[in-house]
């Protein structure tokens, strides 16, 4: 902008030189540039920062219903679904197995996408809540095919405290993003 107005005052003083009104549209141009860079960059990170506070509230409700099913299991009351019951223990067993290591490569997404653009970072994010969706829906419907009301509050347990980090995990990178934002 410092050019801008230089280049402003030299065209105002002498109107008809032609390399002053050359120099001036050079330098707007080069103010504009700047001013839609900035722009794009702060949307980018305004649909970043979207797309991580999804995925946060995404996990919170995951959370919710992993209490709700805990809750349930404390009664007794928490009983399979038709899918639970056809797939078994030990195919909801490998389900959860499977998407646990969806899970570790989720998150290692994440952590690798804070090099790129926020949204990448907010893709990544929301990827990782939905594994962690699916990961309590596979854990309740595993705990759902036992017996013992305690072991399946433990199981629900320790997949709430695996979406705990989790949400631990989008709420540090948001963090981050957050002063990344202000320092940049």
């Amino acid at each position: 902008t410092s050019d801008l107005l230089r280049q402003a005052k030299q065209l105002a003083a002498d109107p008809s030189n032609a390399m002053y009104a050359n120099n001036m549209s050079k330098a707007f141009g080069a103010v504009t540039s700047n001013i839609r860079d900035f722009i794009k960059a702060v949307k980018e990170g305004n649909v970043g920062e979207a797309m991580i506070n999804q995925a946060m509230e995404s996990v919170l409700k995951t959370l919710s219903a992993l209490d709700q099913s805990s809750l349930y299991a404390a009664a007794g009351q928490l009983e399979p679904d038709s899918n639970s019951t056809a797939q078994g223990a030990k195919g909801a067993g490998d389900a959860v197995m499977n998407v646990a290591k969806q899970m570790a490569g989720a998150a290692m997404n994440l952590v690798k996408s804070r090099g790129g653009t926020p949204e990448q970072t907010g893709g990544a994010a929301q990827a990782l809540s939905r594994v962690v969706h699916d990961l309590a829906a596979g854990t309740t419907a595993l705990a759902s095919l036992g017996a013992d009301q305690e072991r399946q509050q433990q199981t629900l347990q320790a997949a709430r405290g695996v979406g705990e980090a989790t949400e631990a995990l989008l709420r540090l990178t948001k963090d981050q993003a957050d002063q990344q934002q202000l320092s940049g």
